[in-house]
C-alpha cells in the first residue's frame, strides 16, 4: 500500500493566460492566490478497486477525507454485492454510471442511478453492500470522511439521495456542504464540501474554500485537467488524485482539456489523533472497541441470512 507514495507531479511552466476560456466563479471566491498542489497520485489498485487514500498513507493529511477510492461493479456480480463493515466514517458513495442497488443493516436501502448518492453515517458500527443494476459495468466512487468523537458513537443512520435532489449551479452539483449560496443535499459532518464538477473542454473553474477549510483535493474521474498554480501549470490525469498544499485562504484553479468529470473536497482539519483498520477510523481506542462488537453481532446475522459468503 505505500509503495503508492512515490507520487507523480508534471509541472509545465507556461503563461498562465495563453487561454481564453469560459469561467465559472462561485460567490465565495475573493481570493487571487492560487493554491499549490502538494502531490499527484493515480493511486493503487487492490481487489477491484483503484485505492487513492487510505487512513495510513494520504488520510493522515487530508484527515478528515480518510479514504477515497473507484470501484467497478460488473453485471455478472454477486447479485447482493459484498457487505461491508464501516464505523466512524461517515461513507459517501457517488455512482458515476450505470445503477447500483445499496442496502445496509440500518434497514434502508436504495436504487440509484448515475449521479445518485448514497450517504451512510456509521457511527458506532454498520454494514452496507452495493450491487449493479444494470447491464453495463457500473462505476462508484466512495469516500469516508472521520467523524468527530460526538458523532462517532451514535448509531448509524443512512441516506439514499436521487440524482435529482442533488443541487446544481452551472457546472457543479453540490453533494455535501455549500457552493456559495447553495446548500447540498447533506450537511453532516459540518465544514466539509464536496462537489461534482463537469466541464466542456476549455472551459475554466475556480473555487475559493471557505474560511477555515484548509485542506483541499481533486480527482478526476474522466478527461484532463489543467491546475494553475503560482507560477506554473500541472495537470491532472484521469483517475488522479491531486492534493493541495493546506491554506488558510487561496483559490483553485482548473481548466479543462476535453470534456471533464471530476470531484472535488475541503474541509477544515481533522484535529484528532486516527485510529484504524481496514473499514473502521475512530478518535479513541474505546470507541474503536465498541464499534467492533456491534460490527460483529450484525455479521453474525448477515452470515446467517446468507449475505456473507
Amino acid at each position: 500500500m505505500v509503495a503508492r507514495i512515490a507520487e507523480r507531479w508534471r509541472v509545465e511552466n507556461s503563461d498562465a493566460s495563453r487561454r481564453n476560456a469560459e469561467s465559472c466563479v462561485p460567490s465565495t471566491a475573493g481570493a487571487t492566490q492560487r493554491r499549490s498542489i502538494a502531490s499527484v497520485t493515480p493511486g493503487v489498485l487492490f481487489a477491484q478497486a483503484v485505492r487513492l487514500c487510505t487512513p495510513a498513507d494520504f488520510g493522515q493529511s487530508l484527515k478528515p477525507f480518510v479514504c477515497l477510492e473507484y470501484e467497478p461493479l460488473y453485471p455478472h456480480a454477486r447479485p447482493h454485492g459484498h457487505p461491508r463493515p464501516y464505523s466512524g466514517m461517515a461513507v459517501l458513495h457517488l455512482v458515476l454510471s450505470g445503477a447500483v442497488r445499496f442496502d445496509d443493516t440500518t434497514g434502508n436501502d436504495g436504487r440509484l442511478a448515475a449521479g445518485g448518492v448514497a450517504w451512510l453515517m456509521s457511527g458506532c458500527g454498520a454494514w452496507q453492500a452495493a450491487a449493479p443494476r444494470s447491464e453495463t459495468t457500473a462505476r462508484i466512487f466512495r469516500l469516508g470522511i472521520a467523524l468527530p468523537p460526538e458523532l462517532e458513537g451514535l448509531s448509524a443512520q443512512s441516506q439514499y439521495v436521487a440524482p435529482s435532489a442533488a443541487p446544481q449551479k452551472g457546472p457543479v452539483r453540490v453533494i455535501l456542504g455549500r457552493y456559495g449560496t447553495v446548500a447540498g443535499a447533506l450537511d453532516t459532518p459540518p465544514n466539509v464540501n464536496v462537489f461534482h464538477v463537469q466541464l466542456h473542454g476549455g472551459q475554466r473553474w475556480l473555487y475559493s474554500p471557505p474560511t477555515g477549510q484548509t485542506t483541499s483535493w481533486i480527482v478526476v474521474d474522466r478527461g484532463r485537467l489543467r491546475a494553475q498554480c503560482e507560477q506554473s501549470l500541472g495537470t491532472i490525469h484521469q483517475g488522479e488524485l491531486a492534493i493541495f498544499e493546506e491554506a488558510a485562504g487561496g483559490m483553485i484553479a482548473v481548466q479543462s482539456e476535453g470534456t471533464t468529470s471530476f470531484i472535488v473536497g475541503s474541509s477544515s482539519k481533522h484535529p484528532y489523533p486516527l485510529i484504524f483498520d481496514r473499514f473502521s477510523v475512530h478518535t479513541e481506542q474505546g470507541a474503536m472497541t465498541k464499534a467492533k462488537g456491534v460490527i460483529a453481532r450484525a455479521g453474525r446475522k448477515l452470515l446467517a441470512r446468507g449475505r456473507i459468503p
